[in-house]
């Protein structure tokens, strides 16, 4: 099954999320825990619409997706005009996971109709300099009921080779994470901001554009957790995928990167303390459309993975 199939065969796309997390487990004996960050917009005919019950809103949007199972934390405001975000919790049956995330974006579709209002999942809605939508996805792996990302004095060694199976896979991975060309607006970060104004994150450049990875750092690729007052809160947060991928697809192909990293004991370049949109780093960027994406992944050890799977 080639991946344009795969992409469009939403039961091919269930069960290769599901036979990757058990080959996973079979191989590495560990038990992977994800959860999903999911970024939407409401819209409107009036671009100058002011929507005045968002809190209503996001109430109603919580009570709601509890009352029909969903497992997710909270539904709150996001920085971009009309934009929020619904995170969902962490588990180990990532299918779960995954429907979860599917149920609730038909939630917030029918719920914002009733608002006359519009969900949409596109990357950048409103205008190409707006803030983008992703699907952020946390990972950490557990053994013996303690989190294998822990360790007291310095990274882990299992960490570390996950973030460098990301990394060496993502540029493969990248259709995994996108459902098309126009995902690729988010990863175009504008350069011609003046060095001073450079942030740590603005509107500019809000989503991964190269790759990367470092602690507590939402300027790269992948963002390491860190927080002394939850160790076991340790995980690595992909920061690449689009509100409107696939989300079955975007969750296999992270763990499948893990493995792979795990697998190969590799390990990762230095990691970024500063702003990753800054070119003193000279970061690798990613492909800049689907067809530069797929043909990454047409002879890539990831593909090699995938297709043993399906």
């Amino acid at each position: 099954m080639d991946f344009s199939e795969l992409q469009q065969d939403l039961t091919a796309a269930r069960q290769l999320l599901a036979n990757s997390q058990k080959f996973f487990t079979t191989e590495t004996s560990f038990v992977a825990q994800m959860a999903a960050e999911l970024e939407f917009f409401l819209t409107h005919a009036d671009a100058d619409f002011s929507f005045t019950q968002e809190d209503e809103f996001l109430a109603s949007l919580t009570q709601i997706c509890k009352n029909h199972g969903q497992q997710i934390g909270a539904a709150t405001k996001e920085v971009g005009k009309l934009q929020y975000e619904v995170n969902f919790k962490h588990r180990d049956n990532l299918t779960a996971l995954a429907n979860d995330v599917l149920a609730t974006k038909n939630i917030i579709s029918d719920l914002a109709a009733s608002y006359k209002l519009e969900a949409n999942f596109q990357a950048k809605p409103y205008h190409a300099a707006d803030v983008g939508s992703g699907m952020h996805l946390h990972l950490s792996l557990w053994s013996a009921g303690k989190n294998l990302f822990i360790k007291a004095d310095h990274e882990s060694e299992i960490l570390l080779n996950s973030v460098a199976g990301l990394i060496e896979l993502m540029p493969a991975a990248l259709i995994f994470y996108v459902a098309g060309n126009e995902d690729f607006e988010r990863f175009a970060a504008e350069f011609d901001i003046e060095q001073r104004d450079l942030r740590y994150k603005n509107h500019h450049t809000n989503a991964p554009t190269n790759l990367s990875w470092g602690i507590n750092n939402r300027t790269t690729a992948l963002r390491v957790t860190a927080s002394a007052h939850d160790l076991n809160s340790r995980r690595i947060e992909n920061r690449v995928p689009a509100a409107a991928a696939n989300i079955h697809l975007a969750l296999a192909a992270t763990l499948l990167s893990s493995y792979y990293g795990i697998k190969n004991k590799l390990s990762p370049a230095p990691q970024i303390w500063g702003n990753a949109f800054d070119k003193q780093y000279n970061l690798t960027s990613f492909p800049v459309n689907f067809a530069d994406a797929a043909a990454e992944y047409q002879y890539s050890e990831l593909k090699d993975l995938v297709e043993g799977l399906v």
